[in-house]
């Protein structure tokens, strides 16, 4: 007798233990499943952004090498000199007359990417287009979208024919140093220019 309720303790017991183990092996799998879709969104928030900043530089430089080309053509006559120089209406102008394309190709890199762009900032001294962007999908049970930032930035080596002073206006690259006035001869020169990541500014968070 006493070795059949002993049974039925156990029994009973077990038949308590079986609906519990099941609770936690579906939370687990729920939350596995979470932190599956979180770090596949931030991926590719991360990745968004990168290519939004990137792509934005991209559309800036485009710009700026599209006038570079089409001044080297051009026979504006310089009245101190009485000579005509190529460059003549590229040298002097500042950056921020380019920028016209970069929302665009940013907003465009970001979709590709499954993202939208939150917020853009231009440094127009430096050639930086700093990108916030939102993953469109939601984290299953949460709701929340995986935003990220990122920061790109353009720069003319020393062998491009474009260079640009610290506060941002261009010139053509003329014996070592920065031509913005119409000081130097034609030279042939073609355009270059370094597009990269920088800095310590990718950042994430949830929106």
């Amino acid at each position: 007798m006493r070795a059949r309720r002993r049974l039925d303790s156990q029994g009973t017991a077990t038949m308590m233990i079986i609906p519990a183990v099941m609770v936690l092996m579906l939370a687990g799998l729920l939350i596995i499943r979470n932190v599956g879709s979180a770090t596949t969104d931030s991926r590719q928030a991360q990745a968004g952004a990168d290519a939004a900043a990137l792509g934005a530089v991209k559309a800036w430089s485009d710009s700026m090498e599209m006038t570079f080309y089409a001044s080297a053509g051009s026979t504006e006559l310089i009245p101190e000199t009485q000579y005509t120089y190529p460059f003549s209406f590229f040298r002097g102008t500042p950056i921020s007359m380019y920028t016209m394309g970069t929302s665009a190709a940013a907003a465009s890199y970001a979709s590709a990417n499954n993202c939208y762009v939150t917020n853009m900032s231009l440094d127009t001294t430096k050639g930086k287009v700093t990108v916030t962007v939102r993953n469109m999908d939601t984290v299953s049970d949460t709701g929340q979208q995986a935003e990220r930032t990122a920061t790109a930035q353009f720069s003319f080596p020393q062998d491009s024919g474009a260079c640009m002073t610290e506060g941002g206006i261009l010139g053509h690259n003329q014996n070592g140093g920065c031509d913005t006035q119409y000081k130097g001869g034609p030279v042939g020169t073609p355009y270059k220019v370094e597009i990269k990541l920088v800095g310590d500014s990718n950042s994430f968070g949830w929106g």
